[in-house]
This record gives C-alpha cells, structure tokens and sequence, in this order.
C-alpha cells in the first residue's frame, strides 16, 4: 500500500485543530493514518463540504491517478444529493421525511448493504 485517499467536509479537514497544534494538518486523522502506516495520503476535505462536491472532485482526481485504500467521510445528509441520492432533489432531503438515511432507504425498499 503507498497511497491511502481521504474525502469529506471539515471533520475530515481537521477544523478547529489549528487551535491544538497550529495547524490542522499535523494533528488531522488522515495524518495520523498516513504516518502510522509510512504511506503518502491525499486529503481532499473542506468546510461545508457537499456529497456532489467530494465525489466530482475524487472523479477528476482518479482520471488521472490512483490510491490503495479510500476513505469517504460522509457529511451531514441534508448536503446530499442527486450523486448520492438518486432520485432526491436538495429541497426534499431538507424535508424531515428525507433528512434520515434510514427512511429513505425504507421508502426506497433498499437496505444499506444494496445501497
């Protein structure tokens, strides 16, 4: 393994451990894989992230290189959408019958493993 791929919003990104370290990169939990494992890690994570956001980016990134390993940190669902959802606009998961994974997979007679 040489190359280990997080995504995700700023739980990913390591918000707020600037405050720790003076930097987020330091202390952030994709760091600490990378270094326990002597692998290179890409990191593309940013505050309010959005599913669409992370997966088109990842969609160009792999186009043109590869990870070992792919770690995805899924954000709040109310930022999901049609990439992750299909089927679901922005306004429905807004909605408090969509904002729960759990009720759309119910609705969508889909189990977690299916989806």
């Amino acid at each position: 393994m040489k190359t280990i791929g997080f995504a995700g919003c700023s739980f990913t990104y390591g918000d707020g451990l600037e405050y720790y370290d003076g930097t987020n990169t330091l202390s952030r939990f994709s760091t600490l894989v990378g270094n326990h494992f002597n692998v290179n890690t890409v990191n593309q994570s940013f505050r309010g992230g959005s599913h669409t956001k992370i997966i088109s980016w990842w969609e160009d990134y792999l186009k043109n290189n590869s990870v070992d390993v792919f770690v995805f940190q899924t954000t709040r669902w109310p930022r999901s959408d049609s990439k992750i959802l299909p089927n679901v606009s922005y306004i429905e998961m807004m909605n408090r019958h969509h904002a729960r994974l759990e009720g759309w997979l119910i609705e969508n007679n889909l189990t977690l493993e299916e989806y």
